[in-house]
């Protein structure tokens, strides 16, 4: 064991600004790989914060009614990234990722048994929380916490990034 009266108190000094340096350091490279993010992704994220409250409608890709993977279609249009017309065509694009990765703009898909039917964009990113903006069949076009949601966080499928 260390006897911590018997080390100079230069020495724990040095120690201490070494700590808060390399906290320094960490902070300025966090700020830096934050700066590099797409923004497009942020103008997703805004779009589809602008569509909520929109209704739902089978195959509506319109500004009052969208179905879950129309209102993908239609905020990646916007960025000029086309994308297939259903969930289960979209998840072959992009890169599939770990939870841990997810961004603002990544895309979260669900399944119903087998088949993939469902698809939300991540808006924003929480410790232990992600918020998703989706189109449901009865509440329209909302936004919600995975996590709380025992209907939806059970049938996640994939997550994927279409935007890099």
């Amino acid at each position: 064991m260390v006897n911590f009266t018997k080390i100079p108190g230069y020495i724990l000094m040095s120690f201490f600004f070494v700590s808060i340096l390399s906290c320094s350091f960490q902070k300025k490279t966090n700020k830096m790989e934050f700066d590099t993010v797409n923004p497009a992704r942020y103008d997703i994220v805004q779009d589809a914060r602008n569509a909520l409250g929109a209704g739902y409608r089978y195959g509506g890709t319109g500004k009052n009614k969208y179905d879950c993977s129309g209102l993908v279609l239609t905020l990646f249009a916007e960025q000029d990234i086309q994308l297939p017309r259903s969930a289960s065509g979209m998840i072959r694009y992009g890169e599939k990722i770990n939870k841990d990765e997810l961004l603002p703009g990544d895309l979260v898909f669900f399944r119903h048994g087998k088949r993939i039917d469902h698809v939300a964009v991540v808006s924003r990113m929480g410790p232990a929380k992600t918020w998703m903006i989706h189109s449901t069949t009865s509440r329209g076009v909302i936004e919600e916490v995975l996590e709380d949601s025992s209907y939806w966080s059970r049938r996640v499928a994939q997550y994927r990034r279409v935007i890099p």
